[in-house]
């Protein structure tokens, strides 16, 4: 009997579509960004979005189990579409070819309904998967100390208050970025915190 829910992927499948938004999108090609997307994709209940920003900033995203591709509208250029076209073409491919289970590719059926599916992130982020995030917030114009999060990647602040004045702020500024980030944070726990202050710099 097959370990896979019905919507799940292989190992192997689940590392031809990262592939794909690595040509495609720019997605990192760090191997723990990698390693993060595959469980994500082959776990029991798999994610139903997947956050890889890449050249797409920072709401690229893969959709599952439709397996489609995506940015914010307000992001979105000529380039970033040609990105997008150009990986979608290819993930329909991975399922008419067969790489890919049929319940994975084109049919939305059973899954759930904008606004109320299961993000990339649980309760609780895992430091893999919002470090490339962190990474593309630094790398935004005048983000280079840490912008509204400073306090809390750069110093050191894993108080939950911290967490949550961080958020409110970045509720306050309206920046779609700074909010989900800020969400993310709160999300984490102190601990998680600390570590991500002192490793969020790091891939390997």
């Amino acid at each position: 009997m097959s370990t896979h829910a019905p919507f799940a992927l292989t190992r192997p499948q689940a590392e031809s579509v990262w592939q794909i938004l690595v040509n495609c999108c720019l997605a990192s090609s760090a191997a723990e960004d990698q390693d993060a997307f595959i469980r994500g994709l082959t776990r029991e209940n798999p994610v139903r979005e997947w956050r890889f920003a890449g050249a797409l900033g920072f709401g690229g995203k893969l959709r599952f189990p439709r397996l489609t591709v995506d940015c914010y509208p307000e992001d979105l250029t000529p380039e970033r579409q040609a990105m997008i076209d150009r990986a979608n073409v290819q993930l329909a491919g991975l399922g008419k070819s067969g790489d890919l289970p049929a319940a994975s590719t084109g049919s939305t059926a059973g899954s759930n309904p904008v606004g109320n599916i299961e993000t990339s992130f649980a309760a609780k982020p895992s430091l893999p998967e919002i470090k490339p995030l962190v990474r593309a917030w630094y790398a935004k114009p005048g983000n280079g100390a840490g912008g509204l999060f400073h306090l809390i990647i750069e110093g050191g602040n894993n108080e939950q208050r911290w967490a949550n004045a961080a958020l409110e702020a970045a509720r306050a500024s309206g920046d779609a970025d700074a909010i989900c980030l800020g969400e993310l944070l709160a999300a984490m726990s102190p601990t998680q915190r600390q570590k991500l202050s002192k490793t969020w710099h790091l891939t390997d």
